[in-house]
């Protein structure tokens, strides 16, 4: 059996980057370039898609957290006018909404609603008849 040398064995390869004086590889600067781009563009994905999405999320969220304080106001309301109490006109609610609530008489009967102030101050109602 014929032994090979590490030195020979070796002298067929191909190395990646080429070598500094000190014995370490330097990585070749079309591939450092390369990597800078390709994590640009995943960045970049990440911004246009990922972000707005999030942003949409987050403002249906607390859209939906109003939403949710208005119905219970309306059915406190609701079960206060029920008992014959006067409801109470201005509830500053949680998040910091003023909710507005008003009587209504009407053709089928007494309603109590809820006003408050949705997104982009559009003005939102929820209303639920009153027994008697």
């Amino acid at each position: 059996m014929k032994m090979i040398s590490r030195k020979r064995a070796g002298a067929g390869r191909r190395r990646c980057g080429s070598r500094n004086g000190e014995g370490r590889r330097r990585p070749d600067a079309g591939s450092v370039y390369a990597e800078l781009l390709l994590s640009f563009f995943v960045w970049l994905v990440i911004v246009i898609y990922v972000v707005p999405a999030f942003m949409h999320i987050t403002v249906m969220r607390k859209e939906l957290l109003i939403r949710n304080e208005a119905s219970r106001l309306l059915n406190a309301q609701v079960l206060r006018a029920n008992k014959g109490l006067p409801v109470e006109e201005r509830i500053a609610g949680d998040s910091g909404t003023v909710f507005i609530t008003v009587i209504e008489e009407g053709p089928e009967g007494r309603r109590v609603c809820v006003k408050y102030e949705a997104r982009k101050e559009r003005e939102e109602r929820i209303c639920e008849k009153v027994r008697g």
